[in-house]
Parts: structure tokens; sequence; C-alpha cells
């Protein structure tokens, strides 16, 4: 059998204690991490950045049809 101390890695005592209490509210944020992370829910930000193409001499937006429409 392993001794206590095989088990703290090194640890005091006070910080393996604490180490311990915390660990299941460690595995249940990780667990629930992961299944949103496999679910696909995570936020995802989309970033418009202005095209920079010689219509305009500054940054600028196109629409549908290609032609350049003027950010406001």
């Amino acid at each position: 059998m392993a001794s206590a101390r095989g088990r703290m890695h090194g640890e005091s005592p006070e910080a393996y204690r604490q180490r311990r209490a915390y660990e299941p509210e460690r595995l249940a944020a990780t667990r629930e991490y992961e299944q949103r992370r496999e679910a696909g829910s995570l936020p995802v930000v989309v970033v418009d950045r202005p095209c920079v193409c010689p219509a305009y001499p500054f940054g600028h937006f196109h629409n549908e049809g290609g032609r350049p429409r003027v950010r406001s």
C-alpha cells in the first residue's frame, strides 16, 4: 500500500487537503467545458473588416452585387 506522502507530490498537508477539496469542482467544470465544445455551443465571434481594394481610398464594404457600399 502506498503511503499518503506518495500522493501528496511533495505538498504540505494543508495544500494537499485544499487540492483534494477542489478536485470535484475542477472535474465538473472540465466535463462541462468538454461537453459544450463537442456540442459546438461555444460562441463564435465574426468580425467584419473593411475591404481595402482600390475602389475607394478608405475602408469600405461590398454589397451582394459586388459594388462597394460606403460604411455609415
